[in-house]
């Protein structure tokens, strides 16, 4: 599940690229005792890996580079609602360039490899 998300718009830092999308989302398992720092860990990895893969099929099907960054950050967390300390992992997706539509066009490329590979995650099988 998420805790929250956020996405804007802001100036880039060279000048072939001056926009700059940035995004984020924390997430976590909605199982608290999932919310431990090796299952996260385990989660970051596997998104890590999968995210990858999955963008590196699309940019080489598009035959042009993807620019995105993307950032897994482990936190700690403290769920007060269930009096319980665990972990989280916000995923960052920053993408870059000169134009709106073609930026939001990686960004969504980012979103939804996200997107697949939280489908296909299932910590039940996951050695963490």
């Amino acid at each position: 599940m998420s805790l929250a998300a956020d996405q804007h718009f802001s100036q880039g830092k060279q000048d072939d690229q001056p926009m700059t999308l940035v995004s984020f989302v924390t997430l976590c398992f909605a199982e608290m005792a999932l919310n431990q720092k090796e299952k996260i860990h385990a989660l970051a990895e596997y998104l890590q890996n999968t995210m990858d893969s999955l963008l590196q099929d699309i940019s080489d099907s598009q035959q042009q580079p993807l620019h995105l960054e993307i950032v897994l950050e482990i936190q700690p967390t403290v769920f007060h609602h269930h009096k319980f300390q665990g972990w989280s992992l916000t995923v960052f997706i920053s993408g870059v360039g000169q134009e709106p539509h073609a930026i939001r066009g990686d960004w969504g490329w980012g979103i939804q490899a996200l997107i697949d590979a939280l489908t296909h995650y299932n910590p039940a099988f996951k050695d963490a």
